[in-house]
């Protein structure tokens, strides 16, 4: 089946009529360092790939900039700096609605996030709440994550044993919160 095209009015009228029916659309920016320059580039290009497929994305449009040589960001302390290759792209994208603009943030880590249209977000309660759960569950992923590859031995079992000490605390919380009921 051949892709069909469309014309920059015709995107331009299905972005304003899908914001006005709760559609997000935004710009995002990524960037990418590493030793090769093909390399480089083609992560930033099969990531875009990736945004396109994701569910709730309803347009996406990247440009991957040109790598440029410059030592890497991310060195070892008093190691002598190690040239690499830097480049970003810049992703225009409409998705179905804010929770979804949050969780790509959240999950892919933009370096900068332009919302543009529509120009006065509106939540229900139910939406906020979806929204914040979201979020709360981003960073629960994020922390396990964290404990798991970064903490070990000694320092993990502390860890354990005061998250057994808030959850008693918990505990007797709710306990004197229904006594006093």
């Amino acid at each position: 089946m051949a892709e069909q095209k469309y014309s920059e009015r015709d995107l331009k009228h299905l972005i304003e009529e899908t914001t006005r029916h709760g559609a997000i659309h935004a710009m995002l920016y990524f960037d990418a360092h590493g030793t090769d320059n093909d390399a480089v580039k083609g992560s930033l290009v099969e990531f875009v790939s990736t945004l396109t497929s994701e569910k709730g994305v309803i347009y996406c449009k990247g440009e991957v900039l040109e790598p440029f040589a410059r030592p890497l960001p991310v060195q070892e302390e008093g190691a002598k700096p190690k040239d690499g290759f830097t480049t970003s792209a810049k992703v225009e994208i409409v998705v179905d609605s804010f929770n979804k603009i949050l969780d790509l943030c959240l999950r892919f880590g933009p370096v900068g996030v332009e919302l543009l249209d529509p120009q006065q977000i509106k939540l229900s309660l139910e939406e906020a709440h979806a929204l914040l759960l979201d979020a709360s569950q981003h960073a629960q992923d994020y922390t396990a994550y964290m404990l798991k590859n970064v903490l070990k031995g000694d320092e993990l079992d502390r860890h354990h044993a005061r998250l057994k000490e808030r959850a008693e605390i918990g505990k007797k919380l709710l306990a004197d919160a229904e006594k006093k009921d």
